[in-house]
């Protein structure tokens, strides 16, 4: 039972309940492709996925949340888990990299340092501040790790992370994802309310830190794929408007565009049961707004109901 995506590598000593799944790969499996499929379950790709399919238990109390979704917990079953769809590369180095930083904090945490030595007052400041600039470089990498798995399902078809640009990326802190960012001047203009920001204990930022590279202040912050807290009628927003901007502005083909379409699609009974009251801009209900919007850009991609519905990564 978690909100979110939280896969390990064991390297054992560990004991297991019933509720958490667990992967064995064959006996000739290396560290490294462990390390590689990890990489890939730890993605915010898989994370949207896996709120697709796994049973949700509800949110804070029990009930299934109505509005920010960030806060519910899935029943992570492993019978589901077989059909998360592997892409052809996986993220190794970045996995690799991450699995490393994440010993290295666990060695300077207050329960790994009484093992080996008592700690002073000094020590575990220093010890605390250098696992905190470990964590900054972590939420980095796992940033550039959700970029490279957009592109390995296809998602997205240009490079966008740091390393494209011969760079490391800014070790970030609560508020400075590109996520972050975007919501904050959503709240900012009043286009939204969040429970986010104090829940998190992160202040919001509606502009880029001042310390970044050159480089990183002028990339987007816009997220392409949206953010797992938003609700159903702002995922479909989101997907919607991406989706109008690279046929329009991009000259998607219908191959590249039939995924979100094919995810829009998706996202309809949920708006038909959340969110089908009848809006006043639109006079008509969002949920079977966005039906009809799906049943006519099909169309002029000359897609049938059957291969939208039966299209996979």
């Amino acid at each position: 039972m978690a909100t979110h995506n939280h896969f390990v590598l064991d390297r054992g000593g560990k004991v297991f309940k019933q509720s958490a799944p667990v992967i064995k790969l064959p006996p000739e499996a290396t560290e490294d492709d462990h390390l590689a499929l990890l990489g890939l379950l730890n993605s915010s790709t898989a994370c949207f996925w896996m709120q697709q399919v796994f049973h949700c238990k509800g949110g804070p109390g029990g009930a299934c949340s109505k509005d920010e979704k960030y806060h519910d917990f899935y029943e992570h079953d492993a019978t589901k888990l077989k059909q998360f769809p592997l892409p052809a590369g996986r993220p190794l180095s970045l996995a690799r990299r991450l699995d490393g930083l994440a010993q290295d904090r666990a060695a300077l945490l207050p329960a790994a340092l009484v093992r080996t030595t008592t700690p002073t007052r000094a020590g575990l400041a220093a010890a605390r501040a250098e696992a905190e600039a470990i964590l900054r470089t972590m939420i980095a990498l796992q940033e550039e790790l959700d970029w490279i798995c957009y592109r390995l399902y296809g998602l997205i078809a240009e490079d966008l992370t740091c390393a494209s640009a011969a760079a490391d990326p800014p070790p970030l802190r609560l508020g400075e994802r590109a996520f972050e960012i975007a919501l904050a001047r959503q709240v900012a203009a009043g286009e939204v309310s969040t429970t986010w920001f104090p829940r998190h204990g992160s202040t919001p930022l509606t502009e880029i830190p001042a310390d970044w590279p050159a480089a990183e202040r002028g990339v987007d912050p816009t997220p392409v794929i949206g953010w797992a807290g938003w609700t159903y009628l702002q995922k479909a927003q989101a997907l919607a408007g991406y989706y109008i901007r690279m046929k329009e502005q991009e000259g998607f083909s219908a191959k590249k565009l039939t995924p979100l379409l094919a995810g829009l699609r998706e996202l309809v009974p949920w708006l038909r049961q959340w969110h089908n009251e009848i809006d006043p801009a639109y006079g008509v209900g969002m949920g079977d707004y966005f039906n009809e919007f799906v049943y006519e850009e099909a169309r002029g991609l000359h897609l049938s109901a059957e291969s939208l519905a039966s299209w996979t990564p």
